[in-house]
């Protein structure tokens, strides 16, 4: 029974959070940057209530070879916690267009004073000589920006600051695609 207390209270935590993400997109109608780490505690949620059913297995008066088959979620879950910590390290931009994008970078790196040359895969810092990686998902509306070089994470939450103040003065054009996908309370 407290299994069940447990699993609504962490299902609960997690629409409320997504509900606001999902809210702040749709009423402030703008991108913005956030924590790409929020996301990682965000999956710990919403997948420890399997782990937690698997691991109670443990305990029960079941053949082994059951309760061994019941723990195969475990090390799944570790595996992927462990994936999802180093790729979701940077910041996630929501609400983007491809040019909303580009223009709040180039102004970032312009007020920053950071001299940069741009490739397909990478904004190169020629300045810092550091590697800023944008992967853009325009469909989704969704960017994410990590720093190679993790020295330079500093430069990084400067970059990503400037880039909110950017889109708080000018938002450009807005996708609202991942504030309604995320958001329990829209209808499609």
């Amino acid at each position: 029974m407290w299994g069940f207390w447990i699993i609504n209270i962490i299902f609960g935590i997690l629409a409320i959070y997504l509900l606001l993400l999902g809210l702040r997109g749709i009423i402030l109608r703008r991108p913005f940057l956030f924590p790409a780490r929020l996301l990682f505690w965000m999956f710990l949620l919403g997948f420890l209530p399997v782990t937690i059913n698997s691991a109670r297995f443990l305990f029960d008066n079941q053949p082994v070879s059951f309760r061994l088959i019941m723990l195969i979620p475990v090390p799944m879950f570790g595996t992927l916690l462990i994936f999802l910590w180093r790729q979701l390290r940077g910041y996630m931009v929501w609400g983007i267009t491809d040019e909303s994008l580009q223009d709040a970078l180039h102004s970032a790196l312009q007020s920053l004073n950071i001299q940069f040359e741009e490739t397909i895969s990478r904004v190169r810092l020629t300045s810092l000589g550091a590697d800023l990686q944008v992967s853009v998902q325009s469909w989704a509306g969704t960017a994410q920006l990590r720093i190679k070089q993790p020295e330079h994470r500093a430069v990084l939450k400067d970059i990503a600051e400037k880039m909110n103040e950017r889109f708080r003065s000018a938002p450009g054009k807005v996708n609202l695609t991942p504030s309604i996908l995320y958001n329990p309370s829209c209808d499609l």
